[in-house]
């Protein structure tokens, strides 16, 4: 009787710590879902930046030209009214 209780007692242990390794496992896989949100948001964030700054830099690029083209109109000018 006493190795058939010692061997429950193993049974009950071995079915505690199973338990618990699942919770665990539960646990981390919470955890994974959670941080591949997270990197989800952020790289959607990060997008969202890039297209920001690409069309700033496009509006950049138009009044650097614009700039340009007047001061490329005005050498002209001077250019022709010097000769």
């Amino acid at each position: 009787m006493a190795s058939v209780n010692d061997r429950n007692k193993h049974v009950v242990k071995e079915s505690e710590w199973l338990q618990l390794e699942m919770e665990r496992e539960e646990q981390m896989a919470r955890a994974a879902s959670l941080a591949q949100k997270e990197l989800e948001e952020e790289k959607k964030r990060m997008e969202e930046d890039l297209e920001s700054l690409k069309g700033q830099r496009d509006r950049m690029f138009q009044v650097a030209g614009r700039k340009c083209n007047i001061m490329c109109s005005t050498i002209s000018m001077i250019w022709s009214l010097s000769k």
